[in-house]
């Protein structure tokens, strides 16, 4: 089975985010580019998932509630 369709791409003014669903569905590859360099992670789906339900836990909180 091939995930290409579900790679996506973000740009803003001076940086592009890639996703990207790689080995056959068992990871997700993260990347950052600017104009310097760019920046990799790799994370299987698990890994990916735990962290989706700290960003959703983390954007509940209270401006200031994080010390």
């Amino acid at each position: 089975m091939h995930y290409k369709h579900l790679d996506q791409e973000v740009r803003t003014e001076h940086k592009v985010f890639l996703i990207n669903v790689i080995n056959g569905g068992q990871s997700l590859k993260f990347v950052e580019r600017n104009k310097v360099k760019d920046f990799v992670i790799t994370m299987k789906l698990g890994g990916a998932g735990w962290l989706s339900d700290c960003l959703e836990e983390m954007s509940s909180w209270k401006e200031g509630a994080l010390l």
